[in-house]
């Protein structure tokens, strides 16, 4: 059942792609620039870099995503420890791993409520994998 859950929430998400018009993926160069920024190797996304850059199938790259609610106000425990775990995986993936067929990425509730929304995505954390 969520299975069937989360596949209608990516076909949701593709559609959603193309009625914004966004042609294909960005590179795989501009997630990695996201994720050094971080300095956690979790490069962090808006919509916009989640359209760009995690929707798109044309990619040769696979984004684990945390869908998260970080900020205090929303005091979401699972989310923090989540979080950590993450960010600890993703430095030892960048460190011993093939950097160039695995990102990883999170999306907080403040960068993307609408598209959470859309996506029915009604419990946090949530851990999802674009192939």
């Amino acid at each position: 059942m969520r299975l069937l859950g989360a596949l209608g929430a990516l076909s949701f998400a593709g559609q959603l792609l193309l009625s914004c018009g966004v042609a294909g993926a960005q590179s795989l160069s501009e997630l990695q620039a996201l994720a050094k920024k971080d300095g956690d190797s979790l490069a962090r996304l808006d919509i916009e870099a989640f359209m760009k850059n995690v929707v798109p199938e044309s990619k040769n790259y696979a984004v684990v995503v945390q869908l998260t609610a970080l900020s205090p106000k929303y005091k979401c425990k699972p989310c923090v420890e989540l979080d950590k775990t993450l960010r600890t995986v993703a430095r030892g993936w960048n460190r011993h791993g093939d950097k160039d067929q695995i990102v990883f990425a999170s999306m907080d509730m403040e960068d993307g409520e609408e598209l959470f929304h859309k996506m029915k995505i009604e419990q946090i954390p949530r851990l999802m994998v674009f192939p």
